[in-house]
């Protein structure tokens, strides 16, 4: 199991190749982030100068 830091999972969000790449290749193996990683990601969607586009590229973070 890979458990993503939030630096992690803001560069996967963002489509930083590398990380796309090794998640790609890692078949079956589960990927999980933490409650407090939702929690620095709920912050960050929520910045006032691109909570719509953050919006978007985050679904289901309200």
């Amino acid at each position: 199991m890979y458990l993503l830091d939030t630096n992690h999972s803001s560069h996967l969000i963002a489509g930083h190749p590398s990380i796309v790449e090794k998640l790609s290749v890692l078949d079956e193996v589960p990927v999980a982030t933490c409650a407090i990683v939702r929690g620095e990601l709920f912050f960050m969607v929520h910045k006032p100068e691109k909570k719509q586009e953050n919006l978007q590229r985050v679904p289901g973070i309200l």
